[in-house]
């Protein structure tokens, strides 16, 4: 079992990462609790019945990207009320993101904050959003609007829990690792070298990649806690990605799926703004290739979310953009007008009236 710790200047935890360990290590954790302490595990319907986390109080809710909103925050606090939760009780998050990002928030405000762990089930999760302290839910004009930040008391990622996901959820975790690939070469490395040992879920790759995504996170979390510089690194590809995600209503593509369709504007963006070479995208464009993320076109409404991104600074928005594999910089550009946002039919309209490269425009040798 490998042991990371996150130190921020609010709170310091630390994360456990092992095949097989995650319920063996959460028992050992809890019995410095004392024992009259409330627990109570907020799970979805999917995990509950296949692993058997202990005899708790429960609450059980879909992990679903539609659900995580103020209905389903409410629900929650209602069931802790009736459950006699107090600010000493443990919540624990057992599932996927949702789950995790739900309980986070929820622990954060109730009773203006109690205490939580997170046992993240999917390669998304344990890979990216069970650390950092963002919690947040959606609103229906963007992804995330609502949230705060708020730490775990510890966290417990385990790859064998990554056996019981669909192919289409474990591919969703990709598309974070590929990104977090973009952000280190090392990274980018193991994604070119292992592909089998990773599309056949083996565990010591798994937990290596795990390891390394959460090495390079805790990298910028620890400098920047609250997210007003050095970490709007880990944005790349999600300014496009989100808006993705909102505007379909979190019905056709997985986050991961969305944020690799981000990547590929980011990267023809990079290109076009003169901020990498030819080879660097089309590096980016081979490996997306490589574990089958495959550019789409994207509609105009898409545009419109961008302009309700969390980013926003007035009227600009802070993108991402690649310089080469392991560096990437933030390129401030302008909201695109209403009056223009109406006019945009297509990716080439989009091009004729902002000025920007878009997917349909790059030509690259390996295309």
């Amino acid at each position: 079992m490998k042991t990371i710790t996150i130190r921020t200047q609010s709170h310091t935890y630390p994360v456990y990462i092992g095949y097989k360990t995650a319920l063996k290590q959460f028992h050992y954790w809890i019995k410095s609790l004392p024992k009259t302490q409330n627990i109570i595990v907020i799970t979805s319907p999917k995990i509950n019945p296949l692993y058997k986390i202990g005899n708790f109080k429960k609450i059980i809710i879909a992990d679903d990207e539609k659900n995580k909103n103020l209905k389903t925050a409410q629900k929650v606090i209602h069931q802790l009320i009736c459950l006699k939760a107090d600010r000493h009780t443990l919540l624990v998050a057992f599932g996927g993101g949702v789950i995790g990002d739900l309980t986070g928030f929820i622990a954060s405000i109730y009773l203006r904050g109690i205490p939580f762990v997170s046992i993240p089930t999917t390669l998304l999760s344990q890979v990216d959003s069970s650390i950092g302290g963002k919690c947040g839910i959606n609103f229906p004009q963007g992804k995330n609007l609502i949230g705060s930040f708020y730490h775990p008391k510890a966290v417990f990622c385990d790859p064998s829990f990554l056996r019981s996901l669909s192919e289409r959820d474990f591919k969703s975790g990709l598309g974070e690792i590929i990104k977090y690939s973009i952000l280190d070469r090392s990274l980018y490395k193991d994604l070119l070298q292992h592909k089998k040992e990773i599309l056949e879920r083996k565990p010591d790759i798994l937990e290596k990649i795990i390891f390394k995504c959460l090495q390079i996170k805790k990298k910028y979390i620890e400098c920047d806690e609250k997210d007003y510089s050095k970490r709007h690194a880990l944005n790349l590809g999600h300014t496009v990605g989100h808006a993705l995600e909102t505007s379909t209503h979190y019905c056709h593509l997985t986050h991961g799926e969305a944020i690799a369709q981000g990547l590929y504007f980011a990267s023809a963006l990079s290109l076009k703004k003169k901020l990498c070479r030819q080879k660097t995208a089309k590096q980016i464009h081979a490996l997306l290739r490589q574990y089958e993320f495959y550019p789409q076109k994207i509609s105009s409404q898409v545009f419109s979310h961008i302009t309700q991104d969390k980013k926003r600074m007035g009227t600009v928005i802070p993108w991402i953009l690649i310089k080469d594999i392991g560096t990437v910089c933030q390129y401030p550009l302008p909201i695109l007008s209403q009056e223009n946002l109406e006019r945009i039919k297509s990716w080439k309209a989009h091009k004729e009236i902002a000025g920007t490269l878009t997917l349909n425009d790059i030509r690259l040798n390996s295309d």
